[in-house]
């Protein structure tokens, strides 16, 4: 599973997880539907800042190993949005699970829909 994190106060490109760095990396081609993915969070959280972490899955990696590869990923993803949840309430900070699948922002940044699907998305800020 990937993670693509998005702050919603600044026009900087997403950026994706890369967990063999242990790093982000910008998706510098994704500019103009990253905007569209921030309009749609801020309006779905009424958020004014902060970060949307996007869950994603790579649906080709897992079905080549799973018979049914949509159970595994929801379930991975379920688990995830919820382990995240805790750790924004621990850290003192707000956090609001997006029910949002959110492929079609994958479609607007570049990723193939015939192998990534959206997993939904957790906002992650300060309270107020």
């Amino acid at each position: 599973m990937g993670v693509i994190a998005q702050m919603v106060e600044q026009s900087e490109p997403p950026r994706l997880y890369l967990p063999g760095r242990h790093a982000f990396a910008c998706l510098t081609k994704a500019e103009d539907g990253a905007h569209t993915a921030n309009a749609v969070d801020a309006r779905v959280t009424g958020a004014i800042a902060g970060c949307t972490l996007r869950l994603v899955g790579d649906y080709a990696k897992v079905s080549a190993a799973y018979q049914h590869p949509e159970s595994l990923l929801w379930r991975d993803a379920g688990i995830v949005t919820a382990g995240l949840c805790i750790i924004a309430e621990w850290m003192d900070l707000t956090s609001i699970p997006i029910g949002l699948t959110g492929s079609s922002h994958l479609r607007r940044l570049g990723f193939p829909a015939d192998r990534f699907i959206g997993l939904g998305a957790v906002h992650v800020g300060g309270r107020l």
